[in-house]
């Protein structure tokens, strides 16, 4: 059995290219504000991006068939990267209201 490696996107409503994408577990959640004093399970409504909140507008997740290889991730520019860009398959899309 293989486990999740995952690549979690986040973008703006509307806008097409992610402005920022997390591939480590640790800054996923200090982004996300979850240290010791939050709860076993934190559910996920805002965002604070440059010390503003946004409200998350849609999640989608995606379960791809084979795992992305480093070929394939290099295509683009990220804005923002957060972790060791690794293969995936398994990706998490986070759409905020600006």
């Amino acid at each position: 059995m293989k486990s999740l490696e995952c690549k979690v996107c986040f973008t703006w409503e509307g806008e097409g290219r992610p402005f920022a994408t997390v591939y480590d577990y640790e800054y996923l959640k200090e982004l996300l504000k979850i240290d010791k004093l939050s709860h076993h399970e934190t559910y996920i409504e805002e965002v604070v991006v440059e010390g503003k909140k946004h409200e998350v507008v849609d999640i989608q997740v995606s379960i791809l068939k084979d795992p992305v290889d480093e070929e394939l991730m290099n295509y683009g520019i990220e804005m923002a990267l957060a972790g060791e860009p690794g293969p995936y398959n398994t990706r998490i899309d986070v759409y905020l209201k600006k």
